[in-house]
This record gives C-alpha cells, sequence and structure tokens, in this order.
C-alpha cells in the first residue's frame, strides 16, 4: 500500500510539473484545493518553479485564494489532472522505476533553481514565501522588479503576508527605483546578495547633481531599505559621511537638512540609535564648518541654529564640545564675523586676551546695530562662549563700546542697573580719542560733540580745563587756520603746538588779514590756550602774555602796512607795559617803518615826528649795543624833518590828498602832540633826559 502512494505521488508530480508549465489555471488550481498525496508546500514549490516566468501574475491569483481555504477530498485527482490526455497518461503509465527516475529529476530540478536564488515556501506563510519565491524567479527572465507588484498589493489590502509586503517596499521597490539610473541594473537575487553596506554604497553612486534626483534616492531607496534591513549602523559609515556632505555647496546643505528630517526619525525609533545619529550629524557639521562658512546662505547661523536644536541636548564631541556649548555660539556668529563652529569653540578655549579682543569687537557691532538693554543682556550672557571673562571684563569692554558710540544714556542705566561708577581713565581715553580724530574743532562736528558728551560724566571741577580746550577748538573753527602747507588745522595740532601757543595766534593772524585789528579776540583765545592745556601764566592778569600778543599784532599790522594802528599799539605798549626789551626789535620796525605807498618812497612829515617819537623812547630799552642803531636813524628823520617848509610840504599829509581824511586829520592831532613835546623840551625829550 504505502509502495503505492509513494508510486502516486510520483505520479502526481509529474502530471503537476507538466501542466504548470503550460499555465494550466484549471487543472492546477486541482492540486492547490484538493487533498492528495502532495502536500501545499510541494504544489507551491512546483508553480513557482514551473509555471511560465512571462505570464501574468494576475492568473495565479488561485494559489492565493486557494491556501487560504481547506483542502478537499478526492480520489479522483489523477484522473481529472489527465483528463483523458494521451500524452499525460503516457507519462505516468511507464514502469515504477521510470516514473520515480522522472519525479525525482522533478524534484531535484525545483530544488536546485529554489535554493539557487536562497528562496523557498515556507509553510508558516505560503502566501508570502510563494510571492516572494516567484518574484525572484520571474525576475530572472522578466526585468521588471514590481512585475509582481500587483499580487502583493491584493495579499496587503486583504491583510496578509505582512513580511512580503514589508520586503517589496524594503527590497523589491528601493531597487526599482535604483534600477532606473545605475549603469547596470541588478536582478533581485544579486541585490539581496548584497550585504547592507554594498548596497549602500550602491545607491550612493553618484548619477545626477540634481537636487531633486539626491531626495529621490534617499526616500525612494536609502530610506525604506534601511529601515527593512534595520541597518542603521551601515548607514552611518556609508552614507552619514564626509564624502557624501562636503558640506561645498548649498543643494549640498540643502540636502543635509532633508536627510536631516527624513531619516533621524527613523533613528529615533529605534532605542540607542538616535544618539548615535545625532552624534554623526554633530560631527559632520562641526569639522565641516570652515567649507560650510563659504557657501552663501542668507543667515547660516539660523540655519546651524535649528539644526542643532534636533540634536539630543546630552551629545557630545570627543573634544568635550556639548551641542548645548554650539548652539550658544551660533547666537554669536554674525556679531564675531566667524561662521565655523569649530573656529568658534577654538575661540571659546583662547586665551583671556583673545577672547577679550573678540568680546571688544562683537559689543563694538552689536551696540552699533541695536543700542539697547535687551543687547546688553545679550552680550553679558556670553559666558560659554567667553569663559575666560570675568563678568568685570565684560562690564568694562561695555562700557568702553558705549563710550565710544556716545550712547550716554544707555551708559548711565546700563552702569546704574550693574551698580559701578564708570573709571574716569575711561571716560578720558574716549575723550581724548573722540578730540584727536576730529577734522576740526567746530562744536557741530560729531566727534567734537562726543568729546563734550564723555566730558560731561566727569567732575566738572576736576576737568573745567578740558571744556575749555573744546571751546577755544570751537573758536579756532570759525578761521581760516592751517597748520602745514596744505594741511587744515585739526584740534589735535592744539596739543602738537602746546609748547608755544602763540605760535598759533602767529598762524591765526597770518591766516586771517583783518584778525590783526582785534586783539581782544587773539587775547580771549589765548587766554583760553592757557587754561585749556593748563599753562601757566607769568602773572593771573596775563600781562606778559598781553605784551607778547599786541607785539605779534603789531608786526601783522606792519606787514598788512597799517602803520596807523602799529603806532597805536607801540605807544599802548610804551606807556603801559614793563619787560619790553626783549620786543625792542619790534618797536624799532615801527620807528623805521617806510610805506611802498607813500609817495616818492618819502615818509609823509606828521609820521616823521610819531617815528622820532617812537625811537627816542625806544632808547630807553633797546641793548646797549643797539642804541647807535637807533640814533642813526633818529638823526635821519630829524635831517630830513629839517629840510621840509611849513607851507608847501609836498610829503606833509595835509598837502597829500591820496591818504583818507579821517586817517589824515587822526595822525595830524598825534603829531601835535609829538611835536609839543618836541619843542618844548627839545634835545633833552629827545634822548630821554625830559621824562
Amino acid at each position: 500500500m504505502k509502495q503505492d502512494t509513494v508510486m502516486l505521488k510520483d505520479r502526481l508530480y509529474i502530471l503537476l510539473s507538466v501542466l504548470a508549465t503550460r499555465g494550466d489555471v484549471e487543472r492546477v488550481e486541482k492540486c492547490v484545493v484538493y487533498d492528495s498525496e502532495l502536500s501545499v508546500q510541494e504544489v507551491l514549490e512546483v508553480i513557482c518553479v514551473f509555471w511560465p516566468e512571462v505570464d501574468d501574475p494576475e492568473r495565479l491569483w488561485f494559489v492565493y485564494e486557494g491556501i487560504e481555504r481547506e483542502r478537499q477530498s478526492t480520489g479522483e485527482l489523477e484522473f481529472e489532472l489527465i483528463n483523458s490526455e494521451a500524452e499525460l497518461q503516457a507519462l505516468v503509465d511507464a514502469d515504477a522505476d521510470v516514473v520515480r527516475g522522472r519525479a525525482e529529476m522533478l524534484r531535484s530540478h525545483v530544488r536546485s533553481r529554489l535554493e539557487a536564488h536562497s528562496v523557498a515556501v515556507d509553510v508558516a506563510d505560503c502566501a508570502g514565501t510563494f510571492a516572494r519565491a516567484r518574484t525572484v524567479l520571474v525576475n530572472e527572465v522578466e526585468p521588471d522588479v514590481l512585475f509582481h507588484s500587483g499580487i502583493i498589493r491584493r495579499l496587503r489590502r486583504g491583510g496578509r503576508c505582512a513580511a512580503v509586503t514589508a520586503w517589496e517596499r524594503g527590497i523589491l521597490r528601493p531597487l526599482a527605483h535604483a534600477n532606473c539610473s545605475i549603469s547596470r541594473p541588478l536582478l533581485v537575487s544579486a541585490f539581496e546578495q548584497l550585504t547592507p553596506a554594498e548596497a549602500l554604497e550602491l545607491f550612493v553612486e553618484p548619477r545626477s547633481d540634481e537636487p531633486a534626483v539626491h531626495r529621490a534616492v534617499l526616500l525612494h531607496e536609502v530610506v525604506p531599505y534601511v529601515t527593512f534591513k534595520q541597518a542603521y549602523q551601515e548607514f552611518l559609515d556609508v552614507f552619514l559621511t564626509p564624502e557624501q556632505f562636503p558640506l561645498t555647496t548649498l543643494e549640498n546643505f540643502e540636502f543635509l537638512k532633508y536627510m536631516t528630517k527624513t531619516v533621524r526619525p527613523l533613528f529615533a525609533e529605534q532605542p540607542g540609535k538616535k544618539k548615535v545619529f545625532d552624534r554623526k550629524l554633530l560631527q559632520l557639521l562641526y569639522d565641516r564648518g570652515e567649507s560650510l562658512a563659504e557657501i552663501p546662505l542668507p543667515d547660516l547661523p539660523r540655519e546651524l541654529y535649528g539644526l542643532l536644536l534636533l540634536i539630543d541636548e546630552t551629545v557630545t564631541l570627543s573634544d568635550g564640545v556639548s551641542v548645548k556649548d554650539l548652539i550658544e555660539y551660533t547666537k554669536y556668529m554674525d556679531a564675531a564675523n566667524n561662521y565655523s563652529l569649530k573656529s568658534m569653540r577654538s575661540l571659546a578655549n583662547a586665551d583671556e586676551l583673545a577672547q577679550l579682543a573678540s568680546f571688544n569687537s562683537i559689543s563694538h557691532y552689536l551696540l552699533a546695530e541695536s543700542p539697547s538693554v535687551q543687547t546688553l543682556q545679550f552680550l553679558l550672557s556670553s559666558s560659554k562662549l567667553y569663559p575666560k571673562l570675568t563678568k568685570e571684563n565684560q562690564e568694562s569692554a561695555i562700557i568702553e563700546t558705549l563710550l565710544s558710540l556716545s550712547e550716554f544714556t544707555l551708559l548711565h542705566d546700563f552702569s546704574l542697573q550693574a551698580g559701578f561708577q564708570v573709571e574716569k581713565s575711561v571716560i578720558l581715553k574716549y575723550f581724548w580719542r573722540f578730540f584727536n580724530s576730529a577734522p576740526n574743532g567746530s562744536r557741530d562736528r560729531p566727534e567734537m560733540t562726543k568729546a563734550r558728551n564723555n566730558l560731561r560724566l566727569l567732575p566738572k571741577k576736576d576737568y573745567y580745563y578740558l571744556e575749555t580746550l573744546l571751546d577755544v577748538a570751537d573758536a579756532l573753527a570759525k578761521y581760516s587756520l592751517s597748520y602745514s602747507r596744505g594741511q587744515p588745522f585739526r584740534p589735535s595740532h592744539i596739543l602738537d603746538l602746546k609748547d608755544d601757543p602763540f605760535r598759533i595766534i602767529s598762524k591765526l593772524l597770518e591766516t586771517n588779514p583783518s584778525l590783526y585789528r582785534d586783539v581782544e579776540t587773539t587775547f580771549e583765545i589765548l587766554k583760553q590756550l592757557y587754561e585749556g592745556l593748563q599753562l601757566q601764566p607769568h602773572d593771573p592778569k596775563y600781562t606778559s602774555e598781553y605784551t607778547r600778543l599786541l607785539v605779534c599784532h603789531i608786526d601783522c599790522a606792519l606787514a598788512n602796512m597799517e602803520f596807523k594802528f602799529a603806532y597805536d599799539k607801540v605807544i599802548e605798549l610804551l606807556e603801559n607795559h614793563d619787560g619790553l626789551g626783549e620786543h625792542w626789535s619790534t618797536i624799532f620796525q615801527v620807528g623805521k617803518y617806510i610805506d611802498p605807498t607813500w609817495p616818492d618812497n618819502e615818509v609823509p612829515t606828521e609820521i616823521i615826528y610819531l617815528q622820532m617819537e617812537v625811537l627816542s623812547r625806544l632808547l630807553h630799552i633797546c641793548p646797549v649795543e643797539d642804541v647807535e642803531a637807533v640814533v642813526s636813524t633818529w638823526s635821519g628823520l630829524e635831517l630830513e624833518l629839517s629840510t621840509r617848509t611849513d607851507v608847501r610840504d609836498v610829503y606833509s599829509l595835509s598837502n597829500n590828498s591820496t591818504n583818507p581824511k579821517h586817517l589824515r586829520k587822526e595822525i595830524v592831532q598825534q603829531v601835535s602832540s609829538s611835536v609839543s613835546n618836541f619843542l618844548s623840551d627839545g634835545i633833552k625829550w629827545a634822548i630821554g633826559e625830559g621824562k
């Protein structure tokens, strides 16, 4: 009986194999639904191997339906399969050994085909494993990897065969997508023989520069494959690398962001995997910062900040930097003009001097852009970037910045809030910086306004002289004044000429021809220079300085051919000032002055009297060795005077209409007094014995 059963099984196996090769749905279905000596597994293996590969997969739907039902009993299966077909009858009517041999050959072929492709029909999941095996075998002939996807979708909709539907999503679809663009498309069997690392290497092969292609590869190939194979470490080793993300182009950086958004949730679902991904991502951003900084991104710090916020805050790199530190660094990148995370970390590890220089720089940048309490608070919260700086270091730097920007209201509020007084030396430092940088001393100049505002932060009683210095700089700015040829006078030049402020007065008189008449103005400027420069006059009333100032005005008057003014100031000197010996030469110049505009270059008679008066007084103060020169000049004037008649003196101002009438009248009045003295005292007056 057992032998008959074996014989029947072999006969059925042969019949099924032949009918399967023909694609005979009706009779093959009987083998599926009817109970027989052939198991369901054997039936499905035969169908899988022998059914025509290019046949419509939907024609095999009877298999998936049949295995869901309980097999029916029948004693006529062989008869129904042969169905009076002589050819089939002949195949199974042979000698028992022949039949057994034929059946074994078929079984061997089936086994070898399935084993060669590493597939099998598993009784625990007949439908799923059959669909998978059939897909792999058919792919040897039909290049369309998704040839059986319709069948698998029907199984999925029916809630069946989760394994094969997952396999379709994680293997077939990624491979089908890749085969569309790789140079040498792969069979399913060949693809499944690849290690996960090899498969991912295949996916990341350069195929196009188009960002859309990169995103499609990630979304349709990498993600489903990694998810199916649980190849998370391989993904990190192959995909999340500097080679794949050099971050040298905007497109590459955008792809990194897309990858993070797409892939990171997958790692988050796996225990312990999320931190691994985060650390690798953080290391990439950290190491490629220099390249990233070269990308023309409109707001790189914000982009980095957004990426870093995604990373687990407990992640730390090998050099000890944490993601929390790097997040803080991004806040100061714009101000520091430094867009590399690693470079910012180097700054955080730098010495105190380097950190202070950087802090000064960002303070100036931020407070110039937005001078507010919020900006101050932002600067004071930068301890992660500047750990070597104390709070006092930072406050001092902020104060200097506010002073340099003339943000005095904010400085006042800040000093009150911080509870300290701004050091006088710091205020003075910026006072002088503004003063020396001003192109001219006008109080309307921004630099001078800032200097004056700085001064208001100091006690007035202690620094009143600086206020005076600003006033005199403003006064000088109202006149034409040069420091040297082609170089306009700047406030800083006042300090350059501190040792001799009369040089400033001389320059002022030289470049402002009418100013020599205004002694009061220049005297006020001179006193301001002395006070502003903290110079001590010879006496509180500036007597000696005023004498020297008059001498300057006399020299300037003579240079401008203004004898009348020069004579008046010489008389003022002689009558009201002592110690004129050092200025005798200026007085002598008045005594021998000749105006080239006088007729025949002759001194008018009236002026001779005036000059003789000046020379006679000069004899009292000139150096002994120069008395002879003065007497000689006086004698020459006396001789000239003796040659002139009283009535028709052509050189008399009274007979010369070229001089203004009022000037002639003034000089004649002065001459009357001088002549009266001269005639009454004679030579005694002339040589100084009379008076």
